[in-house]
């Protein structure tokens, strides 16, 4: 990150800096992808998590729902779905 800064700072606009700032983004969407992928793989357990996780990223993404709130209302209903029930 120090490089990308000083590559920056030197070239600004350069097409060299601008492609090697590309590639540091990349990179970081690429660990950060792997890693959701590796913690998702061992705490969503069934059907019903996923369709959280994606009624949460409609939320936020797709209609603009502050983080905070959208976490709290899919959370509150994840927690009553997944509660203890008789039997």
């Amino acid at each position: 990150m120090t490089a990308a800064a000083f590559a920056y700072g030197v070239g600004g606009d350069d097409p060299a800096s601008l492609a090697f700032l590309h590639a540091i983004a990349a990179g970081a969407v690429g660990l950060t992808l792997v890693v959701m992928v590796q913690l998702g793989a061992k705490t969503l357990a069934g059907f019903a998590d996923y369709v959280f996780v994606a009624v949460t990223a409609l939320l936020v993404a797709g209609l603009g729902v502050p983080v905070p709130f959208a976490m709290i209302g899919v959370g509150a209903v994840a927690i009553w779905w997944h509660r203890p029930r008789a039997r």
